[in-house]
């Protein structure tokens, strides 16, 4: 069997194709310098173990996802107060608004393409709401996003290094105005005024923060979007049972992304020696962490592609384990429970299109395009 050859296959449906690497004896082997966890066991050994499994792997500055302690530890403490519970209680309202009005936007069509209509304009507005951004930065920054992906996909490096540059030239464009004006009271002004080690945050160190807080939460959350839209067009008791039962949004959006995983990989390197998974790995080995295959492992999931209400929460890789979990998890649970809620609420019903939906290529999660019957509003509606 051509191991490399078998992971490639990814491509078409990464999901299915990490559950049947996964369960296979030998995983398939990226490179020599390059192996992929899938069983939710290792994946947990390796989070929770951060000296054996280093986040250094970029070159590029990565503000604090790509550090290890101590490092880490002193940036986490400094950026973690943004997603505090009384700050996004402040957001909420914001966040229902940005819904409604989205949601509220559709095409005089027979159907709807969920990422173009609904997915991504959710994901821009409520980025850029919570940043502090005028609305002249989100048709760029989705244009931006979409050359990346392409560039991604066909391994353009050269793309990809020119859309950095891109990037970085508009995210200090944002910086200089609120360094330079006490006008601005946005989150990216505060950003600003940050101090670490009794020194102000340096450009760099902003650029990457404010990239990371954006486009790479940008493709996660309208990732997150249009799988849960699929999940419960394909399940309309669910759907019946959530309108009626708005408690049980949270626990079951958690439940509908540990099925079809929004972010599919993140990477790991190894500073040792180490054995994990019936495999000796050589020190400097990059490790690729998939989601999905550990979300979906039979040895800890029941019936793993299967909705159930019995699951333990606390098993759910969503927002990863250990001291990199994921820091904006309040944020996002916010806007997506946000998200469902208003739909419910506006659409007494939701149904799939004729048009089958296509999945995203790896590294994206999610799909590429869904569509949905054009849905009726309802005459009633919450406050």
């Amino acid at each position: 069997m051509d191991k490399q050859a078998a992971f490639i296959q990814h491509q078409s449906d990464p999901v299915t194709c990490f559950d049947q690497l996964r369960e296979q004896v030998c995983p398939a082997q990226l490179n020599k310098v390059q192996w992929p966890l899938l069983r939710h066991e290792d994946i947990v050994t390796a989070l929770h173990d951060p000296q054996t499994f280093s986040n250094c792997v970029s070159t590029h500055l990565q503000v604090p996802n790509g550090m290890d302690p101590p490092e880490h530890t002193a940036y986490r403490q400094l950026l973690d107060p943004f997603f505090a519970a009384e700050r996004l209680t402040l957001f909420q309202p914001i966040a229902t608004a940005v819904a409604r009005n989205v949601l509220s936007t559709l095409p005089r069509a027979n159907s709807i393409e969920v990422m173009k209509n609904w997915a991504t304009p959710y994901a821009l507005q409520i980025l850029a709401a919570f940043m502090g951004w005028p609305r002249r930065y989100q048709r760029p920054l989705a244009d931006w996003i979409k050359a990346q992906q392409k560039a991604t996909h066909e391994q353009d490096r050269a793309a990809l290094q020119r859309l950095a540059t891109t990037f970085d030239s508009t995210i200090r464009e944002i910086i200089s105005l609120r360094k330079n004006s006490s006008h601005y009271q946005d989150v990216t002004a505060e950003l600003c005024q940050l101090q670490i080690n009794g020194r102000s945050l340096k450009d760099e160190e902003l650029v990457s923060i404010i990239r990371n807080w954006t486009v790479g939460e940008l493709g996660t959350i309208a990732a997150a979007i249009g799988s849960i839209v699929v999940f419960l067009t394909r399940h309309p008791n669910l759907q019946m049972m959530l309108r009626n039962r708005t408690d049980l949004i949270d626990y079951s959006v958690d439940e509908m992304l540990r099925i079809d995983a929004p972010l599919l990989s993140n990477r790991r390197r190894t500073t040792c020696p180490v054995h994990i998974g019936g495999d000796d790995l050589a020190p400097d080995t990059e490790v690729t962490i998939l989601w999905s295959a550990g979300n979906r492992d039979p040895r800890v999931f029941a019936q793993p592609k299967q909705f159930r209400f019995d699951r333990d929460p606390d098993k759910n890789l969503l927002y990863g384990k250990g001291i990199h979990r994921c820091p904006g998890e309040p944020f996002a649970r916010l806007v997506m429970n946000t998200f469902v809620r208003e739909m419910l609420a506006m659409y007494p019903t939701l149904d799939l299109a004729m048009t089958k939906p296509l999945r995203a290529k790896f590294p994206s999660g999610g799909y590429e395009k869904a569509y949905i019957q054009n849905p009726t509003r309802s005459k009633r509606r919450r406050s």
